[in-house]
């Protein structure tokens, strides 16, 4: 997504849709519109998450299968950008680099 297209180019999108001072364009609606997805699929995984921790997890040992969530989850807030900063580094393009994103994304979910 770039401010003037969408999809890598494919659909132009530098035209106003509405006359608000903000969020007006047709790329900052569907960056709202991606984020809102984005937020109810993670809300949605994180609850389930922990769910699935309360039911497998033995119950003498809830906590220390919920530090090792805790720890997972702390690891990947420094890998993922690590990888983006690394694919943007060896390719020269931003959308290069956050492009995988799209693949890492289906098996965090998993």
């Amino acid at each position: 997504m770039a401010p003037d297209a969408i999809f890598y180019g494919l659909i132009p999108s530098g035209f106003q849709v509405h006359g608000l001072p903000v969020f007006n364009t047709l790329s900052d609606l569907f960056y709202l519109l991606l984020i809102a997805v984005i937020a109810a699929i993670a809300t949605a995984n994180i609850s389930s998450i922990r769910y699935m921790i309360i039911t497998l997890a033995p119950k003498e040992r809830t906590s220390e299968f919920f530090g090792l969530f805790a720890l997972s989850s702390s690891a990947t807030v420094w890998l993922g950008p690590m990888m983006t900063e690394f694919a943007t580094r060896v390719s020269g393009d931003q959308r290069i680099g956050f492009r995988q994103c799209c693949f890492c994304w289906p098996w965090d979910c998993c």
